[in-house]
């Protein structure tokens, strides 16, 4: 049976009351929690802004930091590992320029226009629309229909058939100096008395009464057969003299403007 003396008080060993032990720690010794420290923000406030980071890029000859990847501007400049098509100097790829394409077009357009101007001012600049675009002296030829001819200015030295203008006259019903002449009238403008222009050992074609100006022309003296009501001829000769028996052979034809003129001519009869 067990007194009050024989009871082991807790925290005490019953071996010999010795001193007291303490009983073994169950939980650890609580601490006070860590200060709350919020998370900073960028830019601290107060701070000024950072100056932005740029990439770095090697000067011009030295090797890339990045993977030489082909991209659309070549071997070297890999255009995805750059973003947005820079090359490694950061110098965007150049833009064609639309502007430049239309302007090239706009100046093609005008060449052809200053083209077909120059070539139509040479196609009509020896046409005569008037009487004054001609001289007393100088060539013409005439060339259309009777009623609608067509005279251009020539050389007088041509060998190909043409007139020399003899006299201007302010009316179209004035007479011509010389009977022989050929006339060009222009309504309400007035007339050009013409002198054929032949040359010599050629063979030519003379209207009649009904004939008209365009019907004078050149043929072939070897097979040379007149139309009915033409009238056709073989120049001997051309000799600058209106005087009277210049001619040693043929039939005189006589001028007297813009200069005397002669021509000794032998009658074709049709074959």
């Amino acid at each position: 049976m067990t007194g009050p003396e024989d009871s082991t008080p807790p925290g005490w060993t019953p071996a010999d009351g010795g001193p007291p032990v303490p009983p073994p720690p169950h939980d650890p010794v609580p601490h006070d929690p860590p200060p709350y420290h919020p998370p900073p923000r960028y830019p601290p406030v107060g701070a000024p802004n950072p100056a932005p980071q740029m990439p770095y890029y090697p000067p011009p000859g030295q090797p890339t930091p990045f993977p030489a990847a082909p991209g659309p501007y070549g071997p070297g400049v890999p255009s995805a590992a750059m973003g947005y098509g820079m090359n490694p100097y950061g110098t965007p790829p150049p833009r064609r320029s639309r502007l430049k394409w239309v302007l090239l077009a706009v100046g093609v357009i005008i060449a052809l226009i200053g083209a077909i101007v120059v070539a139509a001012a040479v196609l009509t600049r020896d046409t005569i629309t008037r009487i004054d675009d001609v001289s007393v002296g100088s060539c013409i030829t005439v060339t259309g229909e009777k009623n609608d001819a067509t005279p251009k200015k020539t050389s007088c030295d041509a060998q190909s058939f043409s007139f020399i203008v003899a006299q201007k006259t302010d009316s179209e019903f004035s007479v011509c100096g010389d009977p022989l002449d050929a006339q060009l009238t222009q309504d309400d403008r007035g007339k050009l008395c013409l002198v054929p222009n032949l040359r010599t050992g050629k063979c030519y074609v003379f209207p009649t009464a009904n004939g008209s100006i365009v019907d004078f022309a050149e043929i072939s003296c070897a097979t040379a057969s007149p139309n009915a009501g033409n009238l056709a001829i073989k120049v001997v000769d051309r000799i600058e003299s209106a005087s009277v028996n210049v001619c040693t052979q043929g039939t005189p034809l006589q001028f007297t403007r813009p200069t005397p003129l002669t021509y000794c001519a032998s009658l074709l009869t049709p074959q």
